[in-house]
């Protein structure tokens, strides 16, 4: 009997297929139509998203032809109305050629005042050799107003027999071919266009110093050594050049080195000045001493 009813209950619980197909496959009809609706809306985007891709170069090259032939006839009317280029004002320029400034401009005589790219021209400017920075603007109702800040040379710089020349900022570069810069006093020295800023800046209050100032020696990170009328040689400590000059004015003044055989005063120490006189003149006062 227990095996018997064993039997029945296994099949009794046997007996509902139909009824648990039934309900799986009234889930499955159920779902199949929301699936393909869905397909069909994420199908219908992504075509969308091909025709709007495929479309989009086309619209854009559209637009940009539409902009363009817009920004002409603006240029147009403003010419027909008064706004043209009458006038370049250029202030600033001692050694940029006037042609490569003309030629970087770009810009012709009744032309639109609102024709050109003031920044493209700033850019082209700026990279011109002597143009530190460059201001461009337009000034109502016909000037193109430019402004430079051009290098400003101080010295030139002799390394390995070759010549640059040097700015007020420490930047070096090549010297131009009609070079009108022979009178500038001449720097060597591995690290002097980098420090030469910092002397001549000290040296701007000492115009009686600089005007004579034909040379200058930068000795790595310990002192200058300045040749003044291609004869005498000051020597100055890095950190006492400004002290220093001072010493070698006063001394001037009371005519303590109008001996024209000196060729070098150490300026380097703050309790002591040391002279050094030319070859023949120390022979000389060595013989008579002897004698």
């Amino acid at each position: 009997m227990d095996d018997r009813k064993s039997t029945m209950s296994s099949l009794s619980s046997r007996s509902n297929p139909r009824s648990v197909s039934k309900s799986r496959l009234a889930k499955k009809r159920a779902y199949n139509p929301l699936s393909i609706k869905e397909n069909w809306k994420l199908l219908s985007i992504v075509a969308c998203g091909i025709i709007f891709a495929l479309g989009w170069n086309s619209f854009m090259g559209a637009l940009d032809v539409f902009e363009k032939n817009i920004a002409l006839r603006g240029h147009t009317l403003f010419k027909r109305i008064g706004f043209q280029v009458n006038d370049l004002i250029v202030e600033g320029r001692s050694l940029t050629p006037q042609k490569d400034i003309l030629k970087a401009v770009n810009i012709q005589r009744g032309d639109s005042l609102f024709a050109s790219d003031l920044k493209e021209i700033k850019k082209r400017l700026e990279s011109l050799s002597w143009v530190r920075t460059a201001t461009v603007q337009r000034r109502w109702p016909f000037t193109i107003y430019v402004r430079l800040a051009e290098y400003k040379p101080i010295a030139l710089w002799q390394q390995k027999a070759k010549f640059y020349l040097v700015d007020d900022q420490g930047h070096y570069f090549e010297i131009p071919k009609n070079n009108p810069f022979q009178s500038l006093p001449i720097l060597t020295g591995e690290e002097a266009p980098k420090n030469a800023p910092q002397l001549f800046s000290i040296l701007r209050d000492f115009p009686s110093i600089i005007g004579r100032l034909t040379g200058a020696i930068y000795l790595g990170k310990r002192r200058w050594d300045l040749m003044l009328d291609n004869r005498l040689k000051l020597k100055l400590g890095e950190e006492r050049i400004k002290q220093g000059l001072v010493q070698f004015i006063q001394m001037e003044e009371g005519r303590k080195i109008s001996d024209k055989n000196v060729v070098a005063i150490d300026l380097r120490f703050e309790d002591k000045v040391y002279f050094q006189l030319a070859p023949e003149a120390a022979e000389v006062k060595l013989s008579s001493k002897q004698t």
